[in-house]
């Protein structure tokens, strides 16, 4: 896990959820030929390992998923040899409303938001100006640079905004049932 970068385990995920959703016999499968097609470069096929060596390979990544630890967000990120920032010195991490309203914006026109547009929205580069900061150019090409961010630095900072989005849906379903 610690090897991945955001896009592919992002990949990893929706192979997996797939999977899960369609419920068909070989689902899980043909998402485990996809993984190890992506995390494998191509070199391990189904067709060249026995069940008790395909067991081991996928045991390794599961185990790997499994030793995720959440960390702290860190403060000051380094991708790509951009400098990108979560938080302002002397404060704490948040997602704060103006991220929110952005992730919600492009969510109406695009359906869905990547895990590179979510860092995209939360993190800035150092000395990237705020005016400019969540417009949909700024967002894209940051999105481009984040998706090659280490999967295991990205983590805390998507659950966050998972979390934030709970706290919001919780909140407007309270609001809608009083």
């Amino acid at each position: 896990m610690s090897q991945w970068t955001v896009n592919e385990y992002e990949k990893i995920n929706g192979y997996i959820e797939r999977a899960k959703k369609t419920g068909e016999q070989f689902a899980f499968m043909d998402a485990w030929e996809n993984i190890l097609d992506l995390v494998g470069g191509g070199s391990v096929k189904l067709d060249d390992l026995t069940p008790v060596e395909f067991l081991k390979i996928t045991e390794k990544y599961k185990t790997d998923l499994e030793k995720t630890t959440f960390s702290k967000v860190k403060r000051v990120l380094t991708v790509e040899g951009l400098t990108f920032e979560a938080f302002e010195i002397g404060k704490k991490f948040q997602i704060n409303a103006k991220q929110m309203q952005t992730g919600e914006r492009m969510v109406k026109v695009k359906g869905a938001l990547s895990f590179a547009e979510i860092l995209a929205i939360v993190l800035h580069e150092r000395n990237e100006a705020k005016e400019t900061r969540y417009s949909e150019e700024a967002i894209n090409k940051k999105a481009v640079v984040l998706g090659n961010m280490n999967a295991a630095e990205a983590l805390p900072i998507l659950a966050e905004w998972s979390n934030e989005i709970g706290n919001v849906l919780n909140f407007n379903l309270k609001n809608a049932t009083e």
